[in-house]
């Protein structure tokens, strides 16, 4: 067989894709999808769920309305499954060996990650690792081959070993489809609501000159603030602002942004001022709704 190009690989692609109807229909799907998600038309989950569904669709209407063959491929690979847990194989129990050391790392470096997942992957890691040993010993004794599979499947406590194995990772992915179900469900029953923390911000000091800064809050400079239209910040009530106004966590990192950035740039100057702090030029890239966020913030400390 000669060797083919890669341009003409890709023109034997597009002529595979334009002699099937549910290949174009797959492609002008995807294509479609894909633009309204780059307009921000759909979210990402919707888009995710919206191509799941078009290949889950199109795996059914191929296996339905292909003859015979297909049908006798799809059966060939369930029966192959099935022979690989009933009667697994050494380069399998290797890859699953792979598949769970991923996964209790991951259990232990992803501080994210919920105990749930953590607890089983490490159980399941350590009960798969204790089979192995056990495993390797039996065959140690036993003077048995391991890429000889009728040696493996003679001996009953290697072929026992090698069916434990594979049922120990097959409970691991139940339990973590159970887990991930179940917060799913959680989560549409109780949303959970981001809770900002109101602290101070946290300015890191090693970007900062070694120079005291002083921020004056004097009341000539505190009631002299910029107006905008949408600002309906009142300076003579604080208290009712404080109030009436809820924060998010997501508006306290925008908030210690932009001070961070207006701190670093008036750093030269002995006394900052809030006049200083407010100076549009000073807080970076930000939109009309951050600075009266910004403002507002700044102001609960201030007062």
């Amino acid at each position: 067989m000669r060797y083919i190009e890669l341009p003409e690989k890709l023109i034997i692609l597009l002529e595979t894709i334009l002699e099937y109807k549910i290949l174009v229909f797959m492609v002008a799907f995807l294509i479609v999808f894909t633009f309204l998600v780059i307009n921000k038309r759909i979210t990402k989950k919707k888009y995710v769920a919206l191509v799941s569904v078009t290949f889950l669709i199109s795996l059914i209407i191929t296996a339905f309305t292909t003859d015979s063959s297909v049908t006798e491929t799809f059966n060939n690979v369930i029966n192959n499954i099935f022979t690989a847990i009933y009667f697994p194989s050494v380069e399998v129990y290797i890859a699953i060996l792979i598949i769970m050391f991923i996964a209790v790392i991951n259990a232990f470096v992803n501080k994210k990650m919920q105990n749930a997942y953590k607890i089983n992957n490490i159980i399941m890691f350590f009960t798969l690792v204790f089979l192995f040993i056990s495993f390797l010993l039996t065959i140690s004794d036993n003077r048995i081959d391991v890429f000889d599979t009728t040696s493996i499947y003679t001996n009953v406590n290697c072929l026992v070993l090698l069916q434990l194995s594979t049922s120990v990772f097959i409970l691991w992915l139940i339990i973590s489809i159970i887990i991930y179900t179940v917060n799913a469900i959680m989560n549409k029953i109780n949303p959970k609501e981001e809770v900002a923390k109101v602290v101070k911000p946290v300015i890191n000091q090693n970007s900062l000159p070694n120079k005291e800064i002083v921020i004056e809050c004097d009341e000539e400079i505190i009631t002299d603030f910029p107006k905008d239209e949408d600002d309906d910040l009142i300076i003579e009530s604080p208290v009712i602002m404080k109030q009436e106004e809820k924060f998010t966590l997501n508006d306290y990192k925008i908030f210690n942004r932009m001070l961070k950035n207006t701190l670093m740039l008036n750093s030269y100057k002995g006394r900052i001022t809030v006049a200083d702090m407010l100076n549009p030029a000073t807080l970076g890239n930000y939109t009309e709704e951050e600075y009266r966020i910004y403002k507002k913030i700044l102001h609960t400390y201030i007062d």
